[in-house]
């Protein structure tokens, strides 16, 4: 289901919200705001989004457990936007259906732009602007091994991008601070361990490259 509009609105999702797993948002114009708030019996449950970015506003959440009562998704915004709300597997399917398989070595990477491989020699590399997520599982035959991720954010980025990883076995991700900022020409650098997720949520456009770790 896509939702979007322009501007402030408050939209009532039903009864159909516990099909969605996964919320992809973005907004028409750079220097505009777009901010989201889920909410249950006017209960805020889960927020995202990003005011006076540089960018265009883009970014991608996994609707979790805590979501799933949601009501009605309140939107505040000075531009145009839009919402695509996705079933579980989404994703993946839509890149399989388009023909485009993973590459030997390739790992996932989730972002507005929807699922990328990326690792290969076919797929160095990936772009985006926003919040993106990484399953640290590589398509076979590979070597199931460390991972440092390295990121290059743009050099006119001033905020520092929060960074999350959940372990193997941990529901929860939790916040880890990498020893550079990525800000200006500095890369930021963060290694994971085989099935585990990266959370990096930022307003910024960006490059990601994974080397062996």
């Amino acid at each position: 289901m896509t939702i979007s509009g322009y501007g402030d609105n408050t939209i009532d999702v039903g009864e159909s919200w516990p099909n969605f797993r996964t919320a992809i948002y973005r907004s028409d114009t750079s220097n505009s705001d777009l901010l989201i708030e889920l909410r249950d019996d006017q209960v805020t449950v889960a927020s995202f989004g990003y005011s006076d970015s540089s960018w265009p506003v883009q970014g991608i959440r996994w609707l979790d457990d805590a979501t799933q009562g949601v009501k009605e998704i309140v939107v505040s915004a000075s531009a145009g936007w839009e919402i695509d709300l996705l079933p579980d597997a989404f994703l993946w399917n839509q890149q399989i259906d388009a023909g485009k398989t993973p590459q030997p070595e390739d790992l996932l990477l989730f972002s507005s732009q929807g699922l990328t491989f990326v690792g290969s020699q076919q797929n160095p590399s990936a772009e985006g602007i926003g919040d993106l997520m990484i399953y640290n599982a590589c398509e076979g035959p590979c070597k199931e091994e460390s991972t440092n991720w390295v990121f290059q954010l743009d050099p006119d980025c001033s905020s520092i991008p929060a960074v999350f990883v959940r372990e193997v076995g941990n529901p929860f991700f939790e916040r880890i601070s990498p020893s550079n900022s990525g800000l200006g020409e500095q890369p930021l650098e963060v290694t994971l361990r085989p099935y585990e997720w990266l959370q990096l949520l930022t307003h910024c456009r960006w490059s990601a490259a994974p080397t062996a770790g």
